[in-house]
């Protein structure tokens, strides 16, 4: 069982004492594009508190590699989930997704990989769909151990045997998700809220 929890919970990355209000992201440069907001700011660590299983904890780095890629880095204990995220005018696109030994990216390189989801697309609004994800509510209410957020944006992710909620909030990006899976006849239902967010 301990190892069909720690399949489910990779595959759930797959798809974080100084706190941090929001800010603007990337620190250098100006904020041109509401897309960015959904990043947490360059070089922060968030802690996320999980529960229905032992990987539902983890820990979430964010670089910024320029304005338009980031580098998140998610460390549950079991497994280091190492993405990329391109930020485009449109979208933000999930462009690398590799577990362990990464340790820096070509960004001419970065260019040129295809996009292996979409994570989130303009415009923001209720209704909102792509590949098996639609966005639900823009205004929702999240409570969480770091505070309680207004204003949260709501994406439900339907496939065969599991339904992903994600909520994001602008000036932090993901905040929780909850993971309803099914194995066999019985429903596990595994979250990770945001506890604590550091600088470096």
């Amino acid at each position: 069982m301990r190892y069909f929890f720690l399949l489910c919970t990779v595959l759930f990355l797959a798809s974080c004492t100084n706190d941090l209000p929001p800010s603007e992201n990337p620190p250098a440069e100006d904020q041109a594009n509401e897309l960015q907001l959904f990043f947490k700011e360059d070089g922060s660590t968030a802690f996320f508190e999980g529960e229905g299983n032992e990987f539902a904890s983890y820990t979430e780095q964010t670089f910024w590699l320029n304005s338009n890629y980031v580098h998140v880095r998610v460390d549950n204990g079991g497994a280091i989930m190492n993405k990329v995220y391109r930020i485009t005018n449109e979208a933000i696109e999930l462009v690398f997704r590799e577990v362990e030994g990464v340790a820096q990216f070509d960004l001419a390189a970065l260019d040129t990989y295809p996009v292996l989801a979409t994570i989130l697309k303009v415009p923001i609004e209720v209704g909102q769909s792509e590949d098996k994800w639609t966005i639900t509510a823009i205004d929702a209410q999240v409570d969480t151990p770091y505070k309680m957020f207004d204003n949260a944006i709501i994406i439900i992710t339907e496939d065969e045997n599991s339904t992903e909620t994600n909520y994001y909030i602008r000036g932090y990006g993901l905040v929780k998700s909850v993971t309803e899976m099914m194995n066999g006849d019985e429903v596990y239902t595994v979250s990770s809220t945001l506890r604590q967010l550091k600088m470096e």
